[in-house]
């Protein structure tokens, strides 16, 4: 990705439990990386409150050990600063042994991982909700043109049609032809493109007119 496409993508100014500054400067700058990495945040401690819960209620003490020093580290390198930070103080006590007040280090460390996590979440729908600003709608004679396209690629029978055909669908539905548009989906994937291309001409004619 060059330096211009990363600089079109957009992060809030702020979001509960993310540094979102520390986070990319430990990334190098990068917007779309670092937003792979959050992703994959959430993917792989979607569950982690959980199990370490389950882990340490029955003195499992070796695994809390292990699961508190990773998730230490990957924090600290995501920008999650209070995440890390408690997550250091339990580590620092269980080398120690000092297991007093451990319970409510874990209800903070709950709490904090769950402001990540939805932050994250946060981020992920304010992504989609700017690349729907940034979707650009065809003009009439623009779908007509990618209507011919697909009627050629129907006329041989190309199952390349169904791409094409279904970048433009939200734009004919739109346009209020939604019984059309599904009928040619549905015709295309079971390649039975005669048939969507008796619907497309009817389709064709109506937008011509």
């Amino acid at each position: 990705m060059n330096k211009e496409d990363d600089a079109e993508i957009k992060l809030p100014s702020h979001l509960p439990g993310l540094n979102l500054e520390s986070g990319l400067e430990k990334i190098g700058g990068n917007k779309k990386l670092y937003k792979k990495v959050l992703k994959d945040f959430d993917t792989g401690y979607a569950d982690f409150s959980n199990t370490l819960t389950n882990e340490y209620q029955v003195r499992k003490m070796d695994d809390v050990k292990q699961m508190i020093h990773a998730i230490k580290g990957v924090s600290g390198n995501i920008g999650a600063d209070e995440l890390h930070s408690i997550s250091k103080e339990i580590d620092e006590c269980l080398k120690n042994n000092q297991l007093d007040g451990l319970d409510n280090k874990f209800k903070m460390f709950n709490e904090a991982i769950k402001t990540v996590l939805n932050s994250i979440h946060h981020l992920q729908s304010y992504n989609s909700q700017n690349e729907s600003i940034k979707v650009k709608s065809l003009d009439v004679k623009e779908l007509m043109e990618e209507l011919t396209k697909i009627d050629e690629l129907l006329s041989q029978s190309y199952p390349e049609s169904e791409d094409l055909f279904d970048s433009i669908k939200n734009d004919l539905i739109n346009l209020g032809f939604e019984e059309q548009t599904q009928k040619i989906a549905e015709h295309i994937e079971d390649f039975e493109y005669k048939e969507a291309k008796k619907i497309l001409e009817i389709l064709k004619n109506k937008l011509g007119t």
